[in-house]
């Protein structure tokens, strides 16, 4: 039946998880499959922006950062509105993961290193942004970054950002 979990899994359909050692609530905002069949995740855990990576069977990948988490080290607000975005995930070239969240985007090598060839040292901040709404990857490799301020484009090294479309970004 559509809908109904898949009770083969872990006994009753669901993985209960919480990587995190202070008993914040942990939490996963996106996911996506790896092309490996892994997944990856974005959220936070012990309230700090997060990437996770799992395996198939959504264990925590223990050769992805420390213990299947790389977190970095930017606080996530635990009074943001329901209907605020959360953390945004998307994979690039040659399997790079760009993690972004408030006004910060970091690139992260396939293994959970910080790509330090990205922005300064694997991050960008987005200083005229307060919060990044989406993230797009182009076919020649800049990214689009749409936030509270406009659609901003970076070159695929982070360095170079322009603002193509300003205002609000409601409903892009």
């Amino acid at each position: 039946f559509p809908g109904v979990l898949d009770t083969s899994f872990d006994g009753d359909g669901r993985r209960i998880l919480s990587p995190g050692e202070n008993n914040n609530v942990d939490y996963i905002d996106q996911m996506i499959l790896l092309p490996d069949g892994k997944i990856a995740a974005a959220g936070a855990v012990d309230r700090v922006m997060s990437l996770m990576r799992f395996t198939a069977d959504l264990d925590l990948d223990p050769t992805f950062g420390a213990g299947g988490v790389v977190r970095t080290g930017s606080s996530i607000s635990t009074s943001a509105s329901p209907t605020s975005p959360g953390v945004i995930l998307e994979m690039g070239r040659e399997g790079r993961l760009l993690l972004a969240g408030s006004q910060r985007i970091y690139r992260y090598l396939p293994n959970g290193t910080l790509d330090t060839l990205f922005g300064s040292n694997g991050q960008v901040t987005l200083s005229s942004a307060t919060t990044v709404h989406g993230l797009a990857i182009q076919d020649d490799g800049r990214i689009l970054v749409a936030s509270n301020t406009g659609v901003h484009r970076l070159d695929h090294d982070g360095e170079s950002v322009s603002q193509i479309i300003s205002g609000q970004t409601k409903g892009i």
